[in-house]
């Protein structure tokens, strides 16, 4: 199994950003290449905000949609992902 994690963001100000934020992953022992390779294509979007500028602490939550246009037979048809990161 090989596993690929791209993260590509554009931030829009104020702490917003969007982007594509998944795994993509290859199973080498698949019997076809439509089932070794998923291919989610979706965005998440996102915000950061400052908790206590002194301290440098912050939070991000994120909201993400992506549709498996390929996938194993049996797989899921689309992901929903919610992210909340705590920086200290």
């Amino acid at each position: 199994m090989t596993i690929l994690q791209p993260i590509l963001t554009y931030g829009l100000g104020e702490g917003w950003y969007f982007g594509y934020n998944n795994v993509l992953s290859y199973n080498w022992s698949a019997e076809s290449d439509d089932e070794a390779w998923p291919i989610p294509l979706g965005l998440t979007v996102g915000k950061t905000s400052i908790i206590n500028e002194s301290k440098g602490t912050a939070m991000d939550v994120s909201v993400g949609y992506y549709a498996l246009e390929r996938k194993p037979n049996g797989g899921p048809d689309r992901q929903f992902k919610l992210g909340l990161s705590f920086f200290f």
